[in-house]
């Protein structure tokens, strides 16, 4: 039972992630520049991903089957969603820090105090 509800705690608790999947999904469906910090398709996925991770949130009413805790559709593709959208975001963000302090470094009219 304390198992069962430990699990529960980690898997239930999904709608911060979902939230966090469609803000910035939008974020970056709507950023217009030339040279956008994410490409588009980026956002597509974080959108997916938050579509995909919606189903996890029954994880509380079910205690076998797929959508329960240890589930397909309730851990098993959550999960590997999740992990595949943290790996391309953070792949993304760290290419753009590296293009921003490469363009900071060149740029002689910025001073950094």
């Amino acid at each position: 039972m304390l198992n069962d509800m430990g699990w529960l705690m980690f898997v239930g608790v999904i709608s911060s992630a979902v939230l966090q999947c469609l803000t910035l999904g939008i974020a970056i469906l709507i950023d217009r520049r030339k040279q956008p910090i994410f490409p588009r398709w980026t956002g597509y996925l974080a959108l997916w991903t938050a579509t995909l991770l919606a189903p996890a949130g029954v994880v509380p009413l079910f205690k076998d089957g797929p959508v329960a805790w240890n589930g397909v559709f309730g851990f098993w593709v959550p999960l590997s969603i999740f992990c595949v959208w943290v790996s391309i975001t953070t792949w993304f963000l760290v290419a753009a820090i590296r293009t921003d302090s490469d363009d900071v470094a060149e740029s002689p009219s910025l001073v950094v105090v």
